[in-house]
């Protein structure tokens, strides 16, 4: 049975040296091999439907178009299969960054991830894999600077497993609502905000405003302040 591509990548990296520059390079080459395997499958998803969308206006095409549809289906299971895939390749650079942190410089770092030479200059010194191409999204700098800010694979590659880890496991949901429970605090960015809970019936549901109490004694200004 032929290997898929994920597979003879992986065959690859297993009969490569050890070092955790290696295991870098083929996350890299990991994740822009499946990123450019993503943008395909969506572009041909975004086609098929609108095809469908046309042939549904003529009743005689209802076969062609139910058809591209049961391969629209397999082109959706193909893009979660995928999308499992790409989380794994983000799990792995955030699992090496501390060790590649500390064998490579700053400039090492830089020249690994494409980052502008005027970019490195507004990096702190200490920025490592996940901050400059996640927190910053510098990754290839250097050759795509029209390239829309954080489009990078690997960044894009690190944001999936962060966003998965913080609305699927508990952990990350601890986190959530730690980060939450400060931002609608007094002085928080969404202090005062309504917030809405989701019923057992699916609707959306009003939470109450949390009263503070205030000090009802009225002050007296001297004669010489009113």
């Amino acid at each position: 049975m032929k290997k898929s591509k994920v597979e003879q990548l992986e065959a690859v990296l297993a009969n490569c040296s050890k070092s955790i520059v290696t295991e870098f390079l083929f996350a890299r080459f990991n994740a822009r091999e499946i990123h450019h395997m993503r943008e395909n499958l969506w572009a041909l998803l975004a086609y098929g439907r609108r095809a469908v969308v046309k042939l549904e206006a003529n009743p005689f095409n209802a076969h062609r178009a139910e058809f591209i549809r049961i391969e629209l289906r397999k082109m959706d299971k193909q893009c979660d299969e995928l999308d499992e895939v790409w989380r794994g390749v983000g799990a792995a650079l955030v699992g090496m960054a501390k060790e590649f942190n500390a064998a490579t410089t700053f400039e090492q770092r830089c020249e690994l991830l494409g980052v502008n030479v005027v970019d490195r200059a507004q990096l702190p010194a200490d920025s490592g894999l996940v901050h400059i191409a996640s927190a910053y999204g510098l990754e290839d700098s250097a050759a795509g600077r029209s390239l829309p800010h954080k489009s990078g694979p690997l960044c894009a590659a690190i944001q999936a497993h962060m966003n998965h880890v913080m609305f699927t496991t508990p952990e990350g949901r601890a986190a959530m609502d730690k980060m939450w429970e400060k931002l609608t605090e007094p002085g928080g960015i969404f202090h005062g905000l309504p917030l809405y809970d989701k019923a057992d019936d699916g609707s959306m549901v009003r939470r109450p405003p949390k009263l503070a109490l205030v000090a009802t004694t009225p002050t007296i200004q001297p004669e010489s302040q009113q």
